[in-house]
């Protein structure tokens, strides 16, 4: 990935290739390219591959993106996608993400087991449920970040990976 240019993004998860084989989640490939210096957006996807095995799930229709755009014709949908306005999942809703004056991040999103602040090595935050799911979690930052992204893992160990949102200071 670090020899390649101007591509636009990267797959975190793959159904077919999580199902066959069990290597369809590359989160931590992410992390490094984004460590150094790449600044991909981030797919989920499935790419039915038909394999015809027994016991072998069927892997189409297991990830997604969810996009946010002002309208769905095709044009505004590919700006907003061009524009990282989306979240990847298998599950989980990311319903906002905002942050403040402060630089606090906050996630709202669908009751899950889960919400990680996944950042800069050595730092980031995961809150986890205790008696009842979380909705919302909020994560001020730490010093020496460069990006924080946010995973939200439910129950069923379903999961929605946001974009990295990048430290511009």
């Amino acid at each position: 990935m670090m020899t390649l240019e101007r591509y636009h993004g990267v797959e975190i998860y793959n159904t077919s290739c999580d199902y066959e084989r069990n290597t369809g989640l590359s989160a931590a490939h992410i992390d490094g390219v984004i460590v150094a210096g790449r600044r991909p957006w981030i797919y989920a996807v499935d790419d039915h591959h038909g394999a015809d095995r027994p016991n072998l799930p069927l892997d189409a229709c297991g990830a997604w993106i969810s996009v946010k755009a002002p309208s769905l014709d095709v044009k505004s949908i590919m700006e907003s996608i061009r524009g990282g306005l989306f979240y990847s999942s298998t599950g989980p809703e990311i319903r906002s993400i905002g942050i403040d004056g402060d630089g606090v991040i906050s996630v709202e999103c669908s009751p899950v087991k889960t919400i990680s602040f996944v950042s800069t090595p050595s730092l980031g935050m995961k809150f986890y449920a205790e008696e009842t799911p979380l909705t919302h979690a909020s994560y001020p930052g730490m010093p020496g970040e460069t990006y924080v992204r946010v995973e939200v893992t439910d129950i069923l160990g379903r999961t929605a990976w946001s974009n990295p949102i990048y430290n511009e200071t």
